[in-house]
């Protein structure tokens, strides 16, 4: 009997991730590799964008603002300072490449839950280009233009499937001798043995040292 790894089609299928849907397409690419088709509703990217805001505002002593998150003893610190003030603050291009980072830790684990029971550990890799992910951020207040997709590529176990009942195999096992492969090693090692005493010289005039052999007859 035989056994073959079985191609599964692409399917979509959904994931959930606060109130919106993540959604991923997997697609079988062949070779214990899937590819994952992810779209990131225009809502948990704009989340991603927030959280970065208050990060930002949180870490960064920007001038007449003193913000923390939920709030602090201060009336003023509940308040955060306008959008376009933070990103100028830390700066348009890293703050976009920030939340195009707080946008794939937010739904890669997500998307990842389509193979988490066949994909092999740390073998993901995101094929999308990062700029191109930027350009989705890419305006004045860094708000997301729409949806953001991209694609993700990682290592899976195979499938297999058996063409016949596994029960019913048969294995032939060859023994590892007989009675003339016996004979001839138990000459060989007898040969072996031969050689190597045959090198062997009896002394005299001195007392037994390490590494000698004797032959004593007892009486």
């Amino acid at each position: 009997a035989g056994a073959r790894a079985s191609v599964r089609a692409a399917r979509a299928v959904s994931v959930r991730a606060g109130v919106s849907e993540i959604t991923v397409e997997k697609v079988d690419l062949g070779d214990c590799k899937v590819r994952l088709d992810v779209t990131v509703p225009k809502s948990i990217a704009g989340a991603a964008r927030q959280e970065c805001l208050e990060g930002f505002a949180e870490k960064c002593s920007i001038p007449g603002f003193s913000y923390k998150k939920g709030g602090g003893r201060k009336k003023a610190d509940g308040k955060l300072p306008p959008a376009d003030v933070i990103i100028n603050f830390v700066g348009p291009t890293e703050f976009k490449q920030s939340c195009v980072e707080e946008m794939l830790q937010r739904s890669i684990p997500r998307a990842m839950e389509v193979v988490a029971s066949v994909a092999l550990q740390d073998s993901e890799r995101i094929d999308t280009p990062f700029a191109e992910m930027v350009k989705l951020f890419d305006n004045k207040l860094a708000e997301p233009s729409g949806d953001v997709s991209y694609s993700i590529t990682c290592e899976v176990v195979p499938t297999i499937n058996w063409k016949g009942d596994y029960r019913k195999l048969t294995v032939t096992v060859t023994a590892p001798g007989d009675d003339t492969t016996d004979a001839m090693e138990a000459e060989s090692l007898f040969n072996q043995q031969l050689r190597q005493l045959g090198t062997m010289r009896v002394v005299v005039d001195r007392g037994l040292e390490v590494g000698d052999q004797v032959g004593m007859d007892l009486d």
